[in-house]
């Protein structure tokens, strides 16, 4: 296993920090009180959640997760839902079968079983007894928490995605009034969308208003990320020169999974012995050209007001962007137009906004920019 990892949830002995929101989580998960928890793409939150569900051993509490990804409409999150909650809480196949039959039977669901080793269950429900009324489907995580004795957490991640249902109010309505009446069941929701999960959320008309305690995952601060960086390194036999894991968490804004990838290829691109100063510009750019071809393509659609949003944001502008002489500056003919190339940039996930605030969400992306501007 590498010594830096990203890309994909990190293994217990590589995560770093996040010992006040693992505690929050925890804290949380005793008392019952259901979570909702923001961050950008990358930031950790997928790990986060499995370094919580690995601390957690008791045979009372049984983690369902799901991911919402690719999950398009509300037929899909029942299949998926029901799926994991009778695979989680059964671990024999023939008890999963027995719990199909007993709680399921009427949505005449179709049953499947994956060919490789581990045969997975997988269920499709007709869509025809869903539509007649999902509540049994919302509430059978409660109800199976309560025939067996045990406490179940729900994680959802990328929870935004329920936008794209064909009738998303409606399925919050039904399933806000189901989900704050479980009493066995605790519910950690998840997103990565920061603008869409705000919405959900913080707005006072959306069903999900004060769902739950509301998490907002911070950067890793360099007195953390730093002697870790440092600690890997000597563990592959190389030692970094004083100041210079500082600098690579620094350049890369302290994001989590850049600071992991930066890195990695700082560690295996250095030959000697003492990585210094050279090395780590070296392994800036060809971490900037190992994702050109994806900025690239993204900026490449660009309408010609976005990118003199970019512009803004890159000379350092934080806010102040609708002044009259950033307009002339930068050559927008309105405020409005000022405005709305902000919020097509945040819907793309190219921006990020902190109250009057807006920075780049992606640390590498804003090091290409400035070299292709």
């Amino acid at each position: 296993m590498g010594v830096f990892q990203y890309g994909k949830p990190v293994a217990q002995d590589q995560f770093v920090n996040r010992t006040e929101e693992l505690a929050r989580l925890q804290s949380n998960i005793v008392a019952g009180v259901n979570t909702v928890m923001i961050s950008p793409r990358r930031w950790g939150k997928s790990s986060l959640v499995q370094h919580l569900i690995a601390q957690n051993t008791q045979e009372e509490v049984v983690f369902i997760t799901l991911d919402l990804f690719k999950v398009r409409s509300e037929l899909e999150f029942y299949d998926k839902l029901a799926t994991e909650v009778i695979t989680q809480t059964n671990s024999k196949v023939e008890d999963a079968m027995g719990a199909v039959k007993r709680w399921l039977s009427s949505f005449a669901p179709s049953i499947s079983f994956s060919n490789d080793a581990a045969g997975t269950l997988s269920l499709k429900l007709q869509r025809k007894q869903v539509e007649k009324g999902p509540d049994e489907l919302l509430d059978l995580a409660e109800t199976i928490a309560a025939e067996k004795g045990v406490r179940l957490v729900v994680c959802l991640d990328e929870f935004q995605n329920i936008s794209m249902f064909e009738d998303p109010m409606a399925f919050q309505k039904k399933a806000r009034a189901h989900w704050q009446q479980h009493q066995r069941v605790t519910y950690l929701l998840y997103g990565s969308k920061r603008h869409m999960m705000m919405e959900l959320f913080e707005q006072k008309s959306m069903p999900f208003y004060r769902f739950g305690d509301l998490i907002y995952l911070t950067k890793i601060g360099p007195e953390h990320f730093v002697p870790y960086i440092e600690r890997g390194f000597a563990e592959s036999g190389k030692k970094l020169k004083s100041g210079i894991a500082q600098q690579l968490v620094e350049e890369m804004q302290h994001h989590p999974y850049y600071v992991q990838q930066l890195a990695h290829i700082l560690l295996h691109a250095a030959s000697g012995k003492k990585v210094g100063q050279k090395q780590l510009q070296e392994a800036i750019q060809q971490l900037i050209q190992t994702n050109a071809i994806f900025y690239t393509k993204e900026f490449d659609d660009l309408p010609a007001n976005q990118i003199h949003a970019l512009r803004m944001i890159l000379d350092g502008l934080k806010e102040g962007f609708t002044r009259q002489s950033n307009l002339e500056a930068y050559g927008f003919q309105s405020s409005a137009h000022v405005v709305a190339a902000m919020k097509a940039l945040e819907k793309k996930e190219l921006i990020e906004r902190f109250g009057e605030q807006v920075d780049f969400v992606d640390p590498v992306f804003a090091l290409w920019l400035r070299q292709v501007l």
